[in-house]
């Protein structure tokens, strides 16, 4: 029991000792401090993308400076169909990979051009012959006797040669098509078009469309007066020629092909012996030569500017 005893007062002592050790004990706390030197080279790398961006950004007003408008479109074609640019003394990387190169393209361009302008030397005669065969543009006297009798023929198998008139001029060809009592073009007063003109214009319309000669649509009236104060047989006749082309042009003749469309009213009948005559409310259509449309053209071309005429010199004064 003695040697119990002991063991719990030692057992006591050492937890006594080591409680004061605690006690007297002193604890060290190191706090770590972050040194902001760490961060330092951050600036550096979004300087570095900073002169790399104005450097590229010179480089493209470097070359917008040195190259041509043309230069500048042939590289931004190149840059958008992903083509091949080769400088000059360089070869492509990518050279039998197919396709064509921006030099090959501008060489044969420049190519092409140069056929073109040395095809302009030849004669106007060539010219002429060859646009007569490949574009019906019709010239000669000998064409516009050709495209005459072919008109003709079309309108026989209309079986309406009453009605049309077909006529070879100076200027070119006039197709005259003229009104009668019993088969009349137009509704009396009216711009309305009858349906026997119009069923005529639509099956030659596809005979017009075929003829790239410019042409001249004219609308005549006879000289009965119409009740009306504020539209008389001026816009009559032009309403009408503007009915006709409206039909030819539905049924297949090109509106750039129409030169001039206007109305003369009664001014230019045809019998002038009797202004009420029906042959005098017509539609005619000139197919223009190229000599009847430069006179046309030249007609509202502006002049050369006429200089003032000098002052009559004043008499000496009287002794």
């Amino acid at each position: 029991m003695s040697d119990i005893g002991d063991s719990d007062k030692k057992r006591n002592a050492n937890n006594g000792d080591s409680e004061k050790k605690r006690k007297n004990s002193i604890i060290i706390k190191r706090v770590t401090k972050v040194n902001g030197s760490v961060h330092k080279g951050a600036w550096k790398v979004a300087f570095a993308d900073f002169a790399i961006s104005m450097m590229a950004l010179f480089l493209v007003l470097w070359i917008m400076g040195a190259t041509t408008e043309e230069q500048r479109q042939q590289m931004a074609s190149a840059v958008e169909s992903n083509e091949i640019v080769e400088f000059d003394g360089a070869s492509s990387i990518l050279e039998g990979a197919g396709g064509n190169t921006l030099q090959e393209k501008t060489e044969s361009a420049s190519s092409t051009k140069k056929e073109e302008e040395s095809s302009t030397d030849a004669s106007d005669e060539e010219k002429k012959e060859a646009l007569s065969r490949l574009a019906s543009y019709y010239e000669s006297q000998a064409q516009l006797g050709q495209l005459a009798t072919e008109l003709t023929q079309t309108i026989q198998e209309m079986k309406v040669s009453d009605s049309v008139v077909i006529e070879v001029v100076e200027q070119g060809v006039r197709v005259r098509f003229q009104d009668q009592a019993k088969k009349p073009l137009f509704d009396s007063g009216s711009r309305q078009l009858s349906n026997y003109f119009v069923k005529i214009l639509r099956n030659l319309a596809p005979a017009f469309s075929k003829i790239n000669n410019k042409v001249m649509i004219s609308g005549h009236s006879d000289a009965t007066p119409l009740n009306n104060a504020f539209y008389s047989n001026w816009e009559l006749s032009t309403e009408r020629a503007i009915s006709a082309r409206h039909i030819l042009v539905q049924n297949g003749m090109l509106s750039d092909r129409v030169l001039q469309l206007a109305g003369y009213a009664d001014t230019m009948p045809l019998q002038g012996k009797d202004p009420l005559d029906p042959v005098n409310r017509r539609i005619e259509i000139l197919i223009l030569t190229e000599k009847g449309e430069k006179e046309l053209k030249n007609m509202f071309k502006q002049g050369p500017a006429s200089e003032p005429s000098a002052p009559a010199p004043s008499a000496p004064p009287a002794s």
